[in-house]
């Protein structure tokens, strides 16, 4: 639906809309094969996004019941690398460099730092 009324929108604008290698050419007062084969090409990106995100969905539900856990894995760093990082950042070394001399990813680095600044507030 959005992709026809994107492309009416496109047409009445007067701006030709070409796909090269679908081989289609929808402009204004364009025949109706073009706007046959656009629908089609619609359609068929639309059922495959659908497939894919039930794919996704079983995946994730059986990955829940064979008990994975699911998402980003844990920042945690042990507290002497968490000082290390600390010290590194006072000095003021970027976060890449940081992680690299630590042997981190950057986002590990930030979530220690993150963590004492939350504690420190919270105290």
């Amino acid at each position: 639906m959005d992709v026809h009324s994107n492309i009416r929108a496109l047409e009445t604008c007067g701006v030709r809309f070409v796909a090269v290698s679908q081989g289609l050419d929808v402009r204004p007062g364009s025949d109706a094969m073009s706007h046959l084969i656009l629908g089609v090409l619609a359609s068929v990106a639309e059922f495959e996004r659908e497939i894919i995100r039930e794919r996704t969905r079983l995946g994730l539900s059986k990955a829940r019941k064979s008990g994975k856990l699911l998402g980003r894995p844990s920042a945690k760093l042990s507290p002497a690398k968490a000082e290390q990082v600390r010290a590194l950042r006072s000095q003021g070394r970027s976060w890449s460099q940081v992680a690299e001399q630590v042997r981190c990813s950057v986002w590990a680095a930030r979530c220690c730092v993150v963590e004492v600044g939350s504690e420190n507030s919270s105290a």
